[in-house]
């Protein structure tokens, strides 16, 4: 057993104490296999960034990436009256759904509120630049049109904002 040097705090320890009693820095000569642990890790934290990079592409089924931030829908197809009733908004959840999954977008639509006015749209990768895609290309006047007072983006995690007529 002999005395070496912490690498943190540079005070004398034993090579075998797992880590320095003066500030708890751990010894790394003492961590054998662990060391390939933090190695592993860290490996696992480079491989899950470089995966986020490319997290706002989806797979459309075959052999290209789409960009789907790229991607507007046109939601003029379940204008039926100038105004939909509170029963007609709730009617097409269907409808705008498959608005969005016809070009590749699985986004969750939720109707609620008083006269069913709140339109919620649900999506993993909503974001602002989605906002802003539904803004210029006129998809949130679209869906006022229909007689959403409220329209809802949400990520279900931390990404929530909404426009209010």
């Amino acid at each position: 057993m002999a005395l070496i040097n912490c690498k943190e705090c540079n005070t004398k320890i034993s090579d075998s104490a797992k880590s320095c009693p003066n500030c708890g820095n751990p010894n790394l000569k003492q961590m054998g296999g662990n060391k390939y642990v933090l190695v592993f890790i860290g490996i696992g934290i480079t491989l899950f960034m470089i995966y986020t990079m490319f997290g706002n592409r989806e797979y459309n089924g075959s052999n290209d990436i789409v960009d789907s931030s790229a991607v507007v829908v046109d939601t003029s197809a379940v204008v039926y009256t100038p105004q939909l009733t509170a029963e007609g908004r709730k009617e097409n959840i269907e409808k705008i759904r498959n608005m969005f999954l016809d070009t590749g977008i699985d986004v969750k639509v939720s109707v609620y509120g008083k006269n069913n006015e709140t339109l919620e749209l649900e999506y993993a990768l909503f974001n602002d630049v989605w906002y802003r895609k539904f803004e210029t290309s006129g998809m949130f006047n679209n869906f006022h049109k229909l007689g959403f007072k409220k329209i809802i983006l949400n990520d279900n995690y931390d990404y929530k904002t909404a426009v209010t007529y």
